[in-house]
């Protein structure tokens, strides 16, 4: 089978080079296919330790630099299982199939690194000081999420990763490093390096900090963990949109629900970030229709007021009544009712 599929690796065919889905152009490639059968012949052999047929290095070696694309990155698509089983070899393609510095591969590159660099962090390392000299584009995005992950197992020092992010200036590399920042899991594990780094972030200019805000949305969820963000980080997140000169409009993303189950243990934090949130809203003139959360927001806001009453001589009620004034004046759809149900006995 495998000195057939060599008999293609020269085939003329059209150029299959879709800037959109390098994959979808490759697999409807014939060569293409010989790419898929002879990754999936080598990852066969790898993972049983058998030593390679004769034919088989050679061709992956002259497939990995194919001029089209769309060849290389079938290769690289397998690649990542590949370089479990066989780093060696696995690396050297990886490095074959990027020698152009083709910034479309890097889509299916990223996985190479992802996967590798607990084990690898040596060559993962020296692919991001290469990728690093980029001005733009995939390649940063990817040396940003790569090298955040890499800085909380260690492997880099994040201080430094955190010096060449701002040196940098990228938006691609800060985009990477906040997607990382902002996920759920690795903000409820490194909760202190994510915060650090989004702070970061936002206090960079826009457009860098409207990019970071921007991430921020997978944040504000009210699924558990849920995430404790301060409120001088509220606060920068919406200065951030308050800066922002594009014509992107602010959507909640979730942010009232987020305020809503935030007020369940964390009252105090919920009523500053609503407060922070208002002010914004009356700015930007957005209004909102409220599904629930803002009234339920105010109805336990309004209770946790009531047993703190005697201790606090009704400030926390006083700031309360403040806010639910300023939603009425922002425009929230739906309190009328919420209204109407707290006058019944």
């Amino acid at each position: 089978m495998i000195f057939a599929a060599i008999g293609f690796i020269d085939l003329q065919e059209p150029s299959y080079n879709d800037d959109r889905d390098l994959i979808g152009a490759g697999i409807n490639m014939i060569r293409g296919k010989m790419t898929e059968a002879l990754m999936i012949v080598a990852s066969n052999w790898a993972e049983k330790g058998r030593p390679f047929p004769e034919l088989l290095v050679p061709a992956l070696r002259r497939l990995a630099r194919d001029p089209e694309p769309a060849i290389r990155a079938l290769i690289l698509r397998r690649l990542p299982y590949f370089q479990s089983h066989s780093p060696e070899l696995g690396w050297e393609l990886f490095h074959l199939a990027m020698a152009d510095d083709e910034p479309r591969l890097w889509k299916e590159a990223e996985p190479c690194l992802y996967y590798a660099y607990h084990q690898c962090f040596a060559e993962v390392g020296a692919v991001l000081q290469q990728i690093g000299c980029h001005e733009s584009g995939e390649p940063l995005e990817t040396w940003g999420r790569i090298s955040a992950l890499a800085a909380f197992s260690g492997y880099t020092s994040f201080q430094q990763f955190i010096r060449q992010l701002v040196t940098l200036v990228s938006i691609d590399a800060w985009k990477g490093a906040a997607a990382v920042w902002t996920h759920a899991d690795n903000h409820a594990r490194h909760a202190e390096q994510c915060l650090a780094g989004i702070r970061t972030g936002l206090n960079q200019p826009n457009p860098v900090a409207f990019f970071v805000a921007k991430e921020m949305t997978s944040l504000f969820s009210k699924e558990p963990p849920l995430a404790c963000i301060p409120a001088d980080i509220v606060d920068l997140y919406f200065s951030a949109y308050e800066q922002d000169e594009s014509d992107e409009s602010f959507r909640l993303y979730g942010f009232d629900e987020w305020l809503n189950a935030l007020s369940q243990n964390n009252p105090d934090e919920s009523l500053v970030a609503a407060e922070r949130f208002v002010q914004f809203m009356r700015g930007g003139n957005h209004p909102i229709y409220d599904r629930g959360p803002l009234s339920q927001l105010l109805t336990r806001l309004f209770k946790e007021a009531e047993e703190r009453e005697e201790t606090d001589a009704g400030e926390m009620l006083r700031r309360i009544i403040a806010l639910q004034d300023a939603f009425l004046a922002i425009g929230v759809n739906g309190l009328q009712d919420w209204f109407r149900d707290a006058e019944r006995p």
